[in-house]
């Protein structure tokens, strides 16, 4: 069976601008698969380290690729993967024979995007190869399964149109508070925050999400939505499909609640930590997903979203300093979310404290290869800066050093009453005695 492959006409022009007098340029198909079907969003051409050029495609590292297959999923949305990589070549290089190079490259891609909790690999195990020859100005296609290492053909479709997406929305809290057995004093911070993604990963996984307010049947498609709209106001078809566009939907995250304490023990505790804020999360999803699918990729976009803050946070640490200060505050980067030239999907990209839309700009146009014109009209900020007051005095005293004070405080106060209490015990005793011998 043919695999089917829809991008907009947009796509056909970038390839058709490719200079191949050169070398020949390779990236990353980015999209979504949804029912046998690739829909291709935007094409990230993966930077050659200068002077060097690719001059064919044994040549290819397959390292690069799969390094910049990494780099620009942290970058995607809940949903959106790495999809395949295309090739733009004075040559035919899909022509009668498949070259073996395209197996390892695929290989490795696939490897690094099985990190855990980047959820790079999409549920479909093929990865698709376009490549296009300048001479003959056509596009060729096919798949490869990155376990079996099949090879299918597969047909493009260039649409008019943009395609149509839903915008889903969901916000997801944090608060919770970590104790660590006193053995646990020489975890770095690196195991620290795969204690936090683990236990974040499976609270979600045991979540139940509510759509617009209301549970959904799994099989049921987002687009059910619209049509339902539609038999409700048959006069108003029109105006109901606009409002659909323009309106994303709203998911709702609700926790299990664990009370059972069956196993109840007790143990010392040497080092606490809290975890509290919130992550937004808008994704992108073809009208034809199932509301199942929606909800994996809430999942996806939450987790790749912390593992990538806290990647980012703990690299920008030093070690030395974090051991020295036992009461610390960190602050993860912050998200906005960059919209997509010729489409209305967004990517996301993340702003440490005191940085600005630019330092977002040139990741964008690096990692994606994102031409943004301008800065406030294509980054959205949807997540505003820590307010550490807010989050509990402890935390506010925690950042001005006092917690350590306080305690000190709490001991001389507990001295100083002791010795009064021992006072009031001998003076009691002494008057005891001399009213007895009165």
């Amino acid at each position: 069976m043919v695999r089917t492959v829809v991008a907009c006409k947009n796509i056909l022009s970038y390839l058709e601008q490719v200079d191949t007098s050169v070398s020949l340029t390779i990236g990353l198909i980015l999209g979504q698969t949804c029912n046998g079907k690739d829909y291709v969003v935007h094409l990230a051409k993966t930077s050659i380290p200068p002077p060097l050029k690719l001059r064919n495609i044994s040549e290819i590292n397959d390292l690069w690729v799969a390094d910049h297959a990494k780099q620009a999923t942290k970058m995607l949305t809940g949903g959106m993967h790495v999809i395949g990589v295309f090739l733009v070549s004075d040559k035919d290089l899909l022509g009668s024979s498949f070259p073996l190079e395209f197996k390892s490259v695929i290989s490795q891609l696939n490897k690094a995007l099985s990190a855990e909790y980047l959820y790079g690999n999409s549920e479909c195990n093929e990865k698709l190869i376009m490549a296009y020859c300048s001479k003959t100005r056509s596009v060729k296609c096919k798949t490869l399964d990155g376990i079996t290492s099949s090879i299918k053909p597969a047909e493009i479709k260039f649409c008019e149109d943009n395609m149509k997406w839903i915008k889903l929305e969901c916000k997801y809290q944090l608060d919770e508070t970590y104790f660590l057995e006193e053995k646990s004093e020489d975890m770095d911070l690196r195991e620290q925050m795969n204690m936090i993604l683990k236990d974040v990963n499976n609270n979600l996984k045991s979540s139940v999400i509510l759509y617009d307010g209301e549970l959904k049947d799994e099989d049921e498609t987002l687009d059910s939505i619209g049509k339902k709209q539609k038999n409700l106001r048959s006069g108003k078809i029109a105006h109901t499909d606009i409002e659909r566009d323009s309106k994303p939907l709203t998911a709702t995250i609700l926790q299990s609640c664990n009370e059972k304490f069956t196993d109840i023990c007790v143990k010392n505790t040497h080092l606490q930590i809290k975890i509290v804020g919130q992550i937004m999360c808008t994704i992108w999803l073809n009208p034809m997903i199932s509301f199942k699918m929606a909800s994996i990729s809430i999942i996806h976009d939450i987790m790749r979203s912390l593992s990538t803050r806290l990647e980012m946070h703990w690299d920008s640490l030093i070690e030395e300093e974090h051991k020295q200060d036992s009461n610390s505050i960190h602050e993860p980067p912050r998200r906005v979310m960059i919209a997509i030239p010729y489409s209305k999907v967004t990517v996301s990209d993340y702003l440490f404290p005191g940085e600005g839309y630019e330092e977002a700009k040139n990741s964008v146009e690096e990692i994606l290869g994102i031409k943004l014109d301008g800065l406030n009209n294509v980054i959205q900020e949807v997540e505003g800066s820590v307010d550490i007051n807010a989050f509990g005095t402890n935390i506010s005293q925690m950042i001005e050093g006092k917690i350590q004070e306080d305690k000190e405080h709490s001991h001389t106060l507990f001295i100083i009453g002791s010795v009064f209490a021992l006072i009031v015990l001998i003076l009691s005793i002494v008057v005891h005695f001399l009213i007895k011998h009165l």
